[in-house]
């Protein structure tokens, strides 16, 4: 097994060599060619995994501690641990080469998918986080605005006294208005990058309440109702699919044991009967 997978890491650069060293010749031009077609082929598909991978990690805001280039790595590592586990199942079942090499190719994408499915659940719930404590945040704002602060000194209460996912970004959005950039521009930073629409919605109303000069307490305080009646109608749909999903159980497990406990001792008895 050891020369099978040396044999295939070597053969395709042997093929390139070769294919470079004589391009006259018709079968060295084919292997080129076909390299060539294949890499044409896959560039599109490749170019839209990175650009996924670049958009999941930029919802994932101040909490993403990778590039892209790092996650990359982290998936060719969990591919290596996969392919390593594929190799032992190979060696412990001792199966033909055929299907050694479908077994170490199946473990290998299965690592680097597994890897990638985990980037999706972390951006789910950082989303999640922030959607559940996003409206305590925006009722905080309006009543710090209500109060006679600015809406600058509102964020700095509201960070100074919260932590959280959602809290990060707007301590982010701090520390660009220090750095000098307008209010405006440092919250619609956190809008293009966040997957939350509440949170969208939010941010976009106070931008354009901010340009256009009107007063700001009313439209954070109707903001704010906005994000708890969504909140509300999130929590009564999720307890509709829960209601649907616990009756699952309850149809085709706990309803069929409890017609067959009371109809098992008639069925005992009819069949314990004789007729004469």
């Amino acid at each position: 097994m050891r020369e099978l997978g040396l044999a295939l890491l070597i053969s395709p650069m042997l093929f390139l060599m070769w294919s470079r060293s004589n391009k006259d010749q018709a079968l060295g031009w084919a292997v080129h060619h076909s390299y060539s077609y294949v890499v044409r082929v896959l560039t599109p598909a490749k170019m839209h995994l990175e650009i996924s991978v670049a958009r999941r990690l930029k919802r994932l805001g101040v909490g993403a501690q990778i590039s892209p280039d790092q996650f990359r790595r982290q998936q060719i590592r969990w591919a290596s641990t996969a392919l390593a586990i594929g190799g032992m199942i190979v060696v412990i079942l001792g199966q033909g080469a055929t299907q050694s090499i479908v077994v170490l190719i199946s473990s290998a994408a299965c690592g680097a998918f597994l890897r990638d499915r985990q980037l999706s659940a972390q951006v789910k719930r950082h989303e999640f986080q922030i959607a559940a404590r996003f409206p305590q945040a925006a009722e905080l704002l309006a009543l710090a605005v209500s109060a006679g602060e600015s809406p600058v000194a509102a964020l700095d209460r509201l960070v100074a006294r919260g932590k959280g996912p959602l809290i990060a970004e707007f301590s982010s959005a701090i520390g660009l208005m220090n750095a000098g950039v307008p209010l405006a521009v440092a919250l619609d930073e956190i809008s293009r990058q966040s997957g939350v629409a509440a949170l969208r919605r939010f941010i976009d109303g106070v931008i354009v309440t901010l340009e256009r000069g009107t007063p700001i307490a009313e439209t954070l305080r109707m903001q704010a109702n906005d994000a708890r009646e969504e909140q509300r109608r999130a929590l009564l749909e999720a307890s509709g699919r829960a209601e649907i999903a616990m009756m699952i159980p309850i149809v085709f497990l706990v309803m069929p044991i409890t017609v067959l406990f009371a109809l098992w001792p008639s069925i005992v008895a009819l069949s314990s009967m004789t007729y004469k």
